[in-house]
C-alpha cells in the first residue's frame, strides 16, 4: 500500500488554544482519545516545535521552540 492510499480518508485539523497551553491541550486530547477509544479515528496529536541553539550566560543551550 502506498502512502497516498494510506492517507486517503484522513484529514488534518488545527486546534486554536491560548499561548502557553499548547502542551497541556495536547496531553488532554491524548487522554480523551484513549478514554473514549478513538485511537482508530485520531492517529496523532502534535505541537510543532524545532530545536534551536541559544547562548545563555556564555554557554550554548539547545531549546525547543514552537513553530508559529
Amino acid at each position: 500500500m502506498s502512502k497516498q492510499q494510506i492517507s486517503e480518508g484522513r484529514n488534518w485539523y488545527v486546534v486554536h488554544t491560548y499561548a502557553g497551553y499548547e502542551n497541556a491541550v495536547m496531553r488532554n486530547l491524548k487522554q480523551r482519545i484513549e478514554s473514549l477509544g478513538m485511537e482508530d479515528k485520531i492517529f496523532n496529536v502534535i505541537v510543532p516545535t524545532e530545536k534551536k541553539v541559544k547562548i545563555k550566560g556564555g554557554k550554548r543551550v539547545e531549546e525547543e521552540e514552537k513553530i508559529y
